[in-house]
C-alpha cells in the first residue's frame, strides 16, 4: 500500500538565526522531498535508493556534527536532549542504508521496494516536520540559539 506524502516547504519562520545551519537545514528539505518524489515512482530501484539514502546520510553526519559544534559553544541547556534525538536518527538511517546495501532480499522487487521506499519517506517527513519545522521542545532550542547568537 502506497502513500502519499506532504512535500516540505521551507519558510523563514524555521530559521535558527544561524545561516550556514538555515542553509543546511534547506538542504535537508530538499533532500527529504527528493525522497518522497522518489517513493512515488512507479518503479523505485534499489541503486537509486541507495544514492538518495547515502547522500541524505553524508548530509545529515555532516549537519548534525556542525549543529551539535554550534549548540555546544553557544552552551544552550536543552542541546543533550536534542542531540539524543540526532543520536537516534544516525541509527534508523544507517540500518535503512545497510537493509538496502547488504540485505540481498530487500527489493528483489518493485512492491518490496515501494514498500521500503514508503517507510523511507515517511521517516524522512516525520523527522524533518517534528524535528526541524514543528515547535515546541525545537523551538526552545533554537529560540535560545536565537537570542544567543
Amino acid at each position: 500500500m502506497h502513500m502519499k506524502h506532504e512535500r516540505l516547504a521551507w519558510s523563514d519562520e524555521y530559521s535558527v538565526g544561524e545561516p550556514s545551519l538555515d542553509e543546511q537545514h534547506k538542504n535537508f528539505c530538499d533532500m527529504a522531498n527528493e525522497i518522497i518524489a522518489f517513493s512515488e515512482t512507479e518503479n523505485p530501484k534499489k541503486e537509486e535508493m541507495l544514492v538518495l539514502l547515502t547522500k541524505l546520510g553524508n548530509h545529515i553526519l555532516y549537519h548534525f556534527d556542525t549543529e551539535e559544534e554550534y549548540l555546544e559553544k553557544m552552551d544552550i541547556p536543552e542541546a543533550r536532549e536534542h542531540v539524543k534525538k540526532h543520536d537516534k536518527y544516525r541509527e534508523v538511517l544507517k540500518k535503512f542504508i545497510a537493509e538496502v546495501r547488504e540485505d540481498t532480499r530487500v527489493c528483489t522487487d518493485q512492491s518490496d521496494c515501494k514498500v521500503l521506499a514508503d517507510k523511507v519517506a515517511t521517516f524522512v517527513s516525520e523527522w524533518v516536520s517534528k524535528h526541524m519545522l514543528g515547535g515546541g521542545e525545537t523551538e526552545k532550542l533554537f529560540a535560545g540559539m536565537r537570542k544567543k547568537g
